[in-house]
């Protein structure tokens, strides 16, 4: 339920970003924002689950928070 609620929390702010950056192409901005929310599960799953099977669920939580980081930087 917490993950849920966070990710609904989130969910708008790419869509209004999406419609301000193509106002001519709205639609297809938030389709395609959409499309990126729903296919993320597919391709974060298996490289999460090889590592929590490789370094087990602390170390893999330290290492995605490291990378969510450096990535937002």
């Amino acid at each position: 339920m917490l993950v849920g609620t966070g990710g609904g929390m989130v969910y708008g702010v790419p869509m209004v970003i999406a419609a301000r950056w193509f106002p001519d192409r709205q639609g297809l901005a938030a389709g395609l924002t959409i499309i990126g929310f729903g296919l993320s599960p597919i391709m974060t799953a298996p490289l999460v689950e090889a590592l929590i099977d490789g370094y087990g669920f602390k170390q893999t939580l330290l290492v995605l928070g490291i990378a969510f980081t450096v990535e937002l930087l």
